[in-house]
């Protein structure tokens, strides 16, 4: 797994603008099934690149919380959440993905990068509907040559 330093300073330098506060927070470092249980900076644990294998639902929602909380610290600041965009990379593009669907109020749109939607079937179009964000705009690319997250993932989502 990455981390949120390196994406801030390529943030912070090649897209500088005086109005755009960036936050890059860091995935713990916890152990991935994927990779032997071996320890790694991630958002959760991931047991198979298969698109219908078991996903940790405990450890996503765990991650979406701390997400939901850094926006409403931004909201205590000052910012509307309606200034907000969620983005992400890869897992932290799909934590993006859910945690800008889910979010309580409404916010300016989401970001995904290489990444997919988890837990699909709490995210489906009637259970947002009424929510603020299912109108919310969402940009996702994906590389044709991505070695870890299918694009066919992407598509799906």
């Amino acid at each position: 797994g990455d981390t949120g330093d390196g994406w801030l300073s390529m943030l912070g330098q090649d897209l500088h603008m005086d109005h755009v506060k960036y936050m890059c927070p860091n995935a713990p470092t916890i152990p991935v099934s994927l990779n032997m249980g071996m320890r790694m900076p991630a958002w959760y644990d991931i047991k198979s690149l298969d698109f219908n294998s078991e996903e940790d639902g405990p450890g996503l929602k765990k991650s979406v919380e701390l997400i939901h909380k850094m926006i409403a610290e931004e909201e205590e600041s000052g910012i509307p959440s309606d200034k907000i965009v969620v983005g992400g990379f890869s897992q932290g593009g799909a934590l993006a993905l859910y945690s800008g669907l889910t979010y309580k109020n409404k916010i300016a749109g989401i970001i995904g990068l290489s990444c997919y939607l988890p837990l699909r079937d709490d995210i489906t179009k009637e259970k947002l509907e009424g929510t603020p964000n299912i109108a919310a705009p969402i940009l996702m690319c994906h590389g044709q040559s991505d070695p870890v997250v299918s694009c066919r993932f992407g598509d799906m989502s």
